[in-house]
């Protein structure tokens, strides 16, 4: 019996977040969303406009309601950083370098293999060229 009752303890989850007042910097939703940028603005008509509602807002319901999985993430980062105090602001997608980390190495070696080709054909145009020195 202790047991189950242990074990049912465990997954009872408890929501003790504090839902932040608005400040003078950002009044409402929209400005909320229009300052963390990422597209997040276009899905303003989703919250109406209500604060309560969009603090409330769980994955699970933003993924109900049609909102993409990046965007999703990216709203509930900053909804937390936001309840931390700090104020929203864009930040950048990331661009990937050399095909990303997982392709950098294949990646590289095209590169020095195209290289080495192009070098290769101009030793060959050079010495065509200076065949009769």
């Amino acid at each position: 019996m202790f047991r189950a009752i242990r074990s049912y303890s465990q997954v009872v989850k408890y929501n003790n977040k504090v839902i932040p007042a608005p400040s003078t910097s950002v009044p409402d939703v929209n400005t909320f969303l229009t300052k963390i940028g990422r597209n997040a603005e276009e899905h303003i008509e989703i919250f109406e406009n209500d604060w309560s509602k969009f603090w409330n807002a769980k994955s699970s319901d933003m993924k109900e309601w049609g909102i993409e999985p990046q965007t999703r993430k990216y709203v509930l980062a900053w909804k937390e950083r936001f309840r931390q105090g700090q104020e929203p602001y864009h930040i950048a997608k990331g661009v990937k370098k050399n095909g990303g980390e997982r392709n950098a190495k294949l990646h590289n070696a095209l590169k020095r293999f195209e290289k080495l080709k192009s070098e290769r054909e101009l030793r060959e145009k050079y010495m065509s060229e200076h065949k009769n020195f």
